[in-house]
């Protein structure tokens, strides 16, 4: 082998080996090349928490004096958060500042109670109490001193009584008394026209047409 020929080899050694290094360096390279995560965006969603609202009941109050004014009539509508609606009436004693229940109910929305202006027959013996359901009005006559009628009832429920009396017509308002125990009654016929006016005796319940 020439000179020549022996620095060829050494060259073509030195360049095996340098090839063979690269190689090599490039595989540990890419084995401490780090994976990369994609890491998906996760938004978050804050709901915002109220303070807790307390109910607060709503109470509403009308009265009407009896014709001496020695007593007087209350009724204390008080709503219900669940939407029901109390309606109590007191009687109160205007000399001796006493009170004392005299009728109560409590009714769902649609339905109403309200305190007529002249409830007070003229003799104080009597009151008469308006109860609406559905836009048709009902009423109910007690004793002004709590105390249950002959039959042990504590009211006259006038719309019961006429529905079976009088199924002709219906009532259409009661406006008050004719005398202590006599109350008016105006009513429609079952076509929507008008009907003609009655007097409901009280405690019979007996029912008298007025003429015209």
């Amino acid at each position: 082998m020439t000179s020549r020929d022996a620095s060829l080899a050494k060259a073509f050694v030195v360049f095996v080996c340098v090839v063979a290094v690269g190689v090599a360096a490039t595989v540990y390279m890419k084995s401490r090349t780090p994976v990369e995560v994609q890491a998906e965006s996760v938004q978050e969603t804050i709901v915002p928490v109220g303070s807790s609202t307390r109910f607060v009941p709503v109470v509403q109050t009308s009265e009407a004096h009896s014709s001496k004014a020695d007593k007087q009539l209350v009724l204390r509508a008080t709503t219900r958060p669940e939407g029901e609606t109390e309606y109590a009436f007191y009687i109160t004693d205007m000399s001796g500042g006493s009170e004392w229940t005299l009728f109560s109910r409590t009714l769902s929305s649609g339905a109403s109670m309200a305190l007529p202006f002249n409830t007070w027959d003229p003799t104080d013996t009597y009151v008469f109490l308006e109860e609406t359901t559905g836009g048709i009005p009902n009423y109910y006559v007690l004793h002004a001193n709590g105390q249950p009628f002959a039959n042990g009832e504590l009211f006259i429920d006038v719309g019961a009584v006429w529905n079976v009396k009088k199924p002709g017509y219906k009532i259409r308002q009661a406006t008050g008394w004719a005398s202590g125990t006599l109350l008016i009654l105006y009513t429609t016929k079952e076509d929507g026209s008008k009907g003609p006016a009655f007097w409901f005796e009280i405690p019979s319940t007996a029912i008298l047409q007025l003429a015209g």
